[in-house]
């Protein structure tokens, strides 16, 4: 696992949305969160062409627990990562549990 890095930039990501309770669950437990009302929100990326640190790359975003995620006027905090192998309709996704980063 990578050191929290803020200079990722260029990253194609799927729309942030409410995380199912599949994945609520599972952030929870990982977190030692249960039992607390947290809202978790979720969203995906694939291997793409990006900038990490000043160089174009074509991977996963190496993107981990700590980081921060900016959508448009919205900081996230990311809570968790999970990679998932290709499958025959998608190649390597990194599903990405965020909640919103009330310090800004």
């Amino acid at each position: 696992m990578g050191v929290p890095v803020a200079n990722l930039t260029n990253l194609k990501i799927c729309p942030v949305m409410l995380s199912d309770t599949r994945g609520l669950h599972q952030v929870r437990q990982a977190l030692g969160l249960e039992g607390t009302a947290v809202q978790v929100f979720e969203t995906y990326t694939e291997s793409h062409a990006h900038t990490d640190s000043g160089a174009s790359v074509s991977q996963l975003p190496d993107i981990v627990t700590g980081d921060r995620l900016v959508v448009g006027s919205i900081t996230y905090e990311v809570l968790w990562c999970e990679a998932q192998p290709p499958t025959s309709s998608f190649g390597a996704t990194l599903l990405i549990y965020v909640i919103e980063d009330k310090r800004n």
